[in-house]
């Protein structure tokens, strides 16, 4: 649709962009006959007046939401004119979730009334440059992100909304009054996860909704650290709403680096996309910024496969080294023994169990022997922010969400001869090896998948969240930044290569004259619009199945059940020739002709039997069903009877003298 449709439509209108209006501006002072000598200052500061509109508008609205939030979040205590009535309970907390929905309603909105004013001065500068064939436009954006309503701290706002939706479920008894304390985790959680893609506009709204039924997950934070944010005296910053209080060092998320190994021949990639039983992963994975301290914890995980029919689950196990030894680690030279022995004089000193020390011992042997027998070395570095969803009292739904996810090429030739072990903030990166993922990753974790509570589908509904089965950030990677003796693809990527080929297509075609150009920008439905629109239909699931025995097994006894249908007619038609006569087997008269006929029949339904087998077979083993490919044969039972019927009628028949 046209971009001024979409501030139209967009929350608060009034208080958007005068997108037409810049566009006719730019129209004027780009005319020969204007007169305009500098027409780039006049039009800086046309956007600066923008600009300024928006800001003012962004911050009135954010101060006007935290205030309200704060205010939710203390009204979830009764009156004391409503008291124990039941009635007057019911209606009042009634009230006020109506009351927090609309204001959740409000954060999404400002999301949005961000994101269209943003993309409309990018627009807007960018078509100005490509009139003028000047460069403005990358000075503008990089200016862009300074702006006040460009650094909106939703952070906060979604806090305090998960604190005043968990005093909410709190004071309405839905919840356990332990809700409130700082959250631990299982020692164990058998679950069905299933992973989604979320486009970064539709995360507002999905955290929104979330939000209602499950609060924030942060490690080492409690309810009563998180009321910091009702002290009525937060003061905001003039510079973009930043509260000058403690509440600005707590986060929502949590940057999560993780290091992949491989080798040359990418074995460790190919066992993991075939999904072969028993797959190992090594990964090395640090929180927060590494600003490579020698005593930061590095996490050294090893993650085996474990197909869905085998006895044990998919594994995740891990122990901790610090960064100074790492390389040392993954070169097999470092003293694990040790390091272990040390882990376990503490242990006992401190009389705790030393079972944990020796599995961890034991894995760092196995690691350290795996990296070896298959020259691993780093080959992929994932990156991205991490914000958990949980009630402290259940493990019945678990919800994670990924976002600002970027890809880096880890690998170094030789066998990444010399430290330091990973790449460093002053590295420079190549356009080529780093990748920026376009969607949020949600992964959803469910106790009890058969019963799916109804708001988790709502959610995903609401969020347009698509499906993907088995995604994985280390196989999408390594497709991308290491194409090279690659023969399997994950079964998504068609869907990634199909928009880097319309990015590279050209937009305007630099054989445009000036005024060419100058009526372009005044096209009422802008073509750019409408070919963005039509690219962002995608579709709801990503499918993919992984192969398991059972199924071929499966297979194959099917095909044998319905063989045995066609021996028995067969079986039928070599003996119908022949009838028992005093003793002595004697061809009877008038029936060759019937027995052709049931050969034909018989032996056309064994080569039909056996197609369907072949087609079931091709269909499994391809691991992936294409749109509403079906595995049963509705036909097969209909056929099976009409056999089983031809051949017992004619049986019947040929017991008697009717044949004779």
């Amino acid at each position: 649709m046209p971009f001024q449709d979409r501030i139209y439509a967009s929350p608060w209108p009034l208080y958007c962009i005068s997108y037409n209006e810049m566009k006719r501006n730019v129209y004027d002072l780009l005319r020969t006959d204007s007169g305009t000598v500098y027409p780039e200052k006049e039009f800086q500061d046309l956007l600066q007046v923008e600009v300024d509109k928006v800001n003012l508008f962004t911050n009135v609205k954010y101060e006007d939401i935290f205030r309200s939030l704060q205010s939710l979040a203390l009204s979830t205590e009764v009156p004391v004119d409503v008291g124990t009535d039941l009635v007057k309970r019911k209606q009042y907390f009634s009230q006020l979730e109506k009351s927090i929905d609309l204001i959740a309603v409000e954060i999404v909105n400002l999301d949005k009334y961000v994101r269209v004013n943003c993309e409309g001065l990018i627009k807007l500068v960018t078509k100005f440059d490509a009139i003028l064939r000047s460069s403005g436009a990358n000075w503008f954006i990089a200016r862009l992100g300074k702006e006040e309503f460009c650094n909106v701290n939703f952070q906060s706002l979604f806090i305090l909304l998960s604190l005043t939706w968990t005093k909410y479920r709190q004071a309405t008894a839905v919840a356990a009054t332990s809700e409130g304390g700082t959250w631990r985790p299982p020692e164990s959680f058998v679950r069905q996860t299933s992973k989604y893609w979320v486009k970064p506009e539709n995360v507002p709204r999905l955290k929104a909704c979330i939000l209602k039924h499950l609060p924030y997950l942060i490690f080492g934070a409690s309810i009563s650290d998180q009321e910091r944010y009702l002290d009525p005296t937060t003061v905001f910053a003039e510079d973009g709403g930043e509260e000058t209080t403690p509440t600005s060092q707590m986060s929502e998320t949590q940057l999560i680096t993780s290091i992949y190994f491989d080798n040359t021949q990418k074995d460790i990639y190919r066992q993991r996309i075939l999904r072969k039983e028993g797959a190992r992963l090594v990964r090395f994975r640090w929180y927060g910024y590494n600003e490579g301290s020698p005593d930061q914890d590095i996490f050294i995980e090893r993650k085996v496969h474990h197909e869905s029919w085998f006895a044990e689950a998919s594994s995740k196990d891990r122990f901790t080294v610090k960064q100074k030894d790492v390389f040392r680690f993954m070169k097999g030279q470092y003293d694990i023994s040790s390091h272990f022995d040390t882990l376990e004089a503490e242990a006992l000193k401190r009389k705790k169990d030393l079972k944990p020390v020796k599995s961890m011992r034991e894995l760092a042997y196995e690691v350290d022997s795996f990296i070896k027998d298959n020259s691993l070395q780093p080959f992929i570095r994932t990156c991205y922010y991490r914000c958990a969803f949980q009630l402290a009292t259940s493990n019945a739904v678990r919800i994670s969400l990924d976002t600002q996810m970027s890809l880096i090429n880890e690998y170094i030739p030789q066998n990444h001869p010399r430290e330091p072990w990973c790449r460093v903030a002053s590295d420079v990166l190549a356009e080529q090896d780093i990748v920026r993922f376009p969607y949020a990753i949600l992964e959803v974790k469910l106790a009890d998948a058969k019963n799916t509570p109804e708001w988790v589908d709502d959610m995903l509904s609401a969020c347009g969240a698509i499906k993907v089965q088995k995604f994985s950030k280390f196989l999408h990677a390594m497709a991308f930044l290491h194409p090279d003796n690659i023969n399997i693809l994950p079964h998504w990527f068609s869907e990634f290569k199909g928009s880097e080929e319309d990015q590279t297509k050209a937009i305007e075609s630099t054989s445009l004259s000036k005024a060419d150009r100058l009526e372009k920008i005044l096209i009422s439905v802008d073509e750019m619009d409408d070919q963005t629109g039509a690219q962002q239909t995608t579709r709801e699931e990503k499918l993919m199945r992984s192969i398991e025995p059972k199924s071929i097994y499966a297979n194959e006894r099917t095909f044998l059940h319905y063989c045995q249908k066609s021996t028995f007619l067969l079986s039928i038609c070599i003996g119908l020739g022949y009838k028992l006569v005093a003793g002595e087997f004697v061809k009877t008269k008038w029936v060759e002709w019937i027995r052709i006929v049931l050969a034909v029949i018989g032996l056309v339904y064994l080569w039909s039997v056996y197609r369907m087998y072949q087609s079931r077979r091709d269909v499994l083993l391809r691991g992936t069903k294409q749109g509403r490919e079906r595995l049963d044969v509705i036909g097969g039972p209909y056929m099976a009877g009409f056999i089983i019927f031809i051949g017992s009628l004619t049986s019947l028949v040929a017991s008697t003298d009717i044949l004779k």
